[in-house]
């Protein structure tokens, strides 16, 4: 049985999967099922500390299509007064659900997605960073949940984006 999907990411969103599998696991292809070349998503995260500490902030999500196998998708975090952006680029394995996370040209980590969920492990300014995004269809928003560690420094984080368009 075949069905279409519109998922997540590229701050724009990373989305559409297309799907045949008569399994319960259904594999899936990163395509990009959007009217724009991007789609921008907004709202706010709280940062956690092993020690219990939290800290929110606001955050911001593009999702760029690039290519039919690659998405850009570009961060914005705000937090007392400053602001950090940085972006990676997914790059479709061909033939798999999986893709590769790039920056600058190099390979950094891998993903994968299941259903409306996605899950990237990348390294990138020093950090160790796992994600997992998760599309809500319904109501156009997304839940991203997250840790980077550094060492012994971890912070994990959850996020709530509205897309805006």
């Amino acid at each position: 049985m075949k069905f279409l999907v519109t998922v997540l990411f590229s701050l724009g969103s990373l989305a559409a999967f297309a799907a045949a599998d008569k399994s319960d696991i259904a594999t899936h292809k990163l395509s990009y099922g959007s009217a724009h070349d991007f789609e921008y998503y907004h709202g706010s995260g709280v940062f956690k500390k092993p020690s219990g500490k939290r800290r929110s902030f606001l955050a911001s999500l593009t999702i760029r299509k690039l290519d039919d196998s690659h998405h850009n998708l570009i961060y914005g975090i705000y937090l007392d007064n400053k602001s950090v952006q940085y972006d990676i680029v997914l790059s479709e394995r061909e033939g798999e659900s999986f893709f590769d996370v790039m920056s600058r040209g190099e390979t950094i980590g891998y993903g994968y997605c299941l259903g409306h969920k996605c899950h990237l492990e990348y390294s990138l300014m020093g950090y160790s960073i796992e994600e997992t995004i998760k599309r809500h269809k319904r109501s156009n928003s997304l839940t991203l949940m997250g840790s980077k560690s550094k060492g012994d420094l971890i912070k994990s984080w959850k996020m709530s984006l509205k897309k805006i368009f």
